[in-house]
């Protein structure tokens, strides 16, 4: 499915408020980076190239089709972050913003004697210079594309950082295309403005200055990130475009790599870090293997698509993924999705910090919808259907010793436990307990204590 971008475009509200503070202080309106966004990588087909992190963001904010496609990756010029597009360049700025390069005053051609002097503009008579002139006015003027440079000529007028064209069969104004012109005067050609791909070989410390005290996470082995500079003292600059996080390592523990497959795959990604399942057995992944999954997207077949934490790509066909809960509570909390696959999740606070699939109840016998909590433990149980007024020899009877982490939520005898004796995970089976294999109801036991809350709902 192929991404298009149209030629006009409007002034979103929280970007003519951007822009309106911006022409008070007489500066450019740059869109501050930690705007918040939901997609953090938009792949557009028709170029080759993605747009992420703060680009994306500014156009989120002022515009999906402000400048139309990408015809290059961000790139260092003059000092800074740039990335040229069909209608225009995007520049990171110092004080941490994004705002249009300055490239109309580079490329105006105009008879010398028609630039303004410092003279105020005449007030346009002609259709074309009014339209122009309400389209630069509507859009935030000076502070979005800088001030006017000559008079408009030819159904078009140059700014500063823009030019803005008027179609006359259409009656409207649009960004002309200078992007590109723009590009060649910098000896740029886009299919050599390509994204340059690193990879760590092992987990390195992922920093958040050239600083080998500056707080850190971590970088995990042969997660492709792109290089976006270097600094004198051994320290390159990565950003990983699924988080959309900035970042040092020290020179030497990254080394090129291959883009990761979602690039090409997916048409934009949404950071989506949560821990999902495998629910088929035909998938060429292993059932019941838990996943972390780091960002979701659509495909070029329409369909959902995954990133795992190592970057592969998989299908949200064969995964069962914790849908987000009602409501989150504080602290360490358990939420049990019945409906099947049925999925335990470990939360702390709003993150999702494991999860497993289940056998629940019976239809006979389902486990009990609502807010419990964990009210006592037994690492090692014996576990007798006396206890529910089944015996030996009737119907239903069982005994079982042996059964690990034992965590009862309920005083009828509901409880997380290992379950030795069925391996149908996500489905009934149960007398209303959810019964894990090993690994997950041994996580739980270590994760969780006395007191925890367990929320169970469909």
């Amino acid at each position: 499915m192929e991404r298009t971008v149209s030629k006009s475009w409007r002034l979103r509200g929280l970007g003519a408020m951007v822009v309106g503070l911006a022409l008070l202080a007489g500066q450019a309106a740059p869109v501050p980076v930690h705007a918040t966004t939901v997609e953090s990588m938009r792949y557009v087909r028709s170029t080759g190239h993605t747009i992420s992190g703060p680009f994306l963001q500014y156009l989120q904010v002022m515009g999906d089709d402000l400048l139309g496609a990408p015809i290059s990756e961000p790139m260092p010029l003059d000092g800074t972050t740039v990335q040229w597009f069909e209608r225009g360049r995007l520049d990171l700025t110092p004080r941490g913003g994004v705002a249009l390069g300055p490239i109309g005053g580079m490329l105006a051609t105009v008879d010398p004697a028609q630039l303004y002097s410092n003279g105020a503009p005449q007030a346009p008579t002609d259709a074309a210079s009014q339209a122009i002139q309400a389209f630069y006015l509507d859009h935030g003027g000076e502070a979005l594309f800088g001030p006017p440079i000559a008079p408009p000529q030819n159904n078009q007028q140059w700014f500063e950082r823009a030019r803005l064209d008027y179609s006359p069969d259409a009656q409207t104004v649009s960004l002309g295309d200078i992007g590109a012109d723009a590009m060649q005067k910098f000896g740029l050609q886009s299919d050599q403005a390509q994204l340059r791909w690193v990879a760590a070989q092992d987990p390195v410390p992922f920093r958040s200055a050239p600083m080998l005290r500056a707080p850190n996470t971590t970088l995990d082995a042969g997660r492709a990130v792109v290089q976006t500079g270097t600094l004198d003292g051994g320290w390159v600059e990565v950003w990983d475009l699924i988080s959309n996080q900035r970042g040092w390592v020290r020179d030497g523990q990254v080394a090129p790599a291959d883009p990761p497959a979602w690039v090409s795959k997916l048409d934009g990604v949404t950071p989506d870090v949560t821990p999902a399942r495998v629910i088929s057995w035909n998938s060429g992944w292993k059932f019941n293997s838990q996943v972390r999954l780091v960002a979701h997207g659509t495909g070029d077949d329409g369909a959902d698509w995954y990133v795992t934490q190592d970057g592969d790509l998989i299908p949200g066909s064969v995964l069962r993924v914790p849908p987000k809960p009602a409501k989150y509570l504080p602290g360490k909390w358990i939420d049990a999705n019945l409906s099947v696959p049925v999925i335990v999740t470990a939360y702390e606070d709003d993150r999702p910090i494991y999860s497993a699939l289940a056998v629940k109840g019976t239809t006979g016998n389902p486990t009990r919808i609502g807010t419990f909590s964990i009210l006592r433990r037994v690492a090692n149980e014996t576990m007798d259907s006396t206890t529910l007024g089944v015996g030996p020899g009737q119907p239903g009877y069982y005994h079982l010793t042996g059964v690990l982490w034992t965590q009862y939520f309920t005083e009828d005898g509901a409880s997380i436990h290992y379950n030795y004796w069925r391996a149908n995970w996500g489905y009934p089976g149960s007398h209303g307990c959810l019964g894990m294999n090993l690994e997950d109801s041994k996580f739980f036991w270590d994760w969780d204590t006395i007191g925890t809350p367990v929320i169970t709902h469909y």
